[in-house]
């Protein structure tokens, strides 16, 4: 059952026309992205629990422990920041290499290809 659905997947890929996904496309202002994606990292408990694990390591025991935890959270925030701005950048470059009918039909076939694969792969697997 699972190896058709893969292959019936990966046909449906290799059929699209290549037109952006309507969804996908959407853009949105600014500042309301920014908050969206803060509050799916704040109250992401992956992100906490790295938080837990990662700063301990840094903080001296004896010594003020706000003033410690303020300037490795800057430290963090800033790093963070340059990074992510770089990530922006560098996708707003690229993005115009890689949007249009012609580059989605392209995805849209090696990502067919791919399931295919997985489902043909899928199949011959002995058991």
């Amino acid at each position: 059952m699972g190896v058709a659905y893969l292959i019936y997947v990966g046909v449906h890929y290799w059929r699209l026309n290549g037109e952006p996904d309507a969804a996908v496309s959407q853009t949105g202002r600014g500042h309301r992205l920014f908050w969206e994606g803060f509050v799916v990292s704040a109250t992401n408990p992956k992100s906490l629990a790295f938080y837990a694990a990662f700063f301990p390591q840094f903080i001296r025991v004896g010594a003020d422990i706000t003033e410690q935890l303020l300037i490795l959270c800057v430290t963090f925030f800033v790093i963070a920041s340059i990074l992510t701005a770089g990530y922006a950048v560098l996708a707003g470059n690229v993005r115009r290499y890689v949007t249009g009918a012609a580059t989605e039909k392209v995805r849209n076939r090696i990502s067919g290809t791919l399931v295919i694969g997985a489902g043909l792969g899928l199949a011959l697997v002995r058991r």
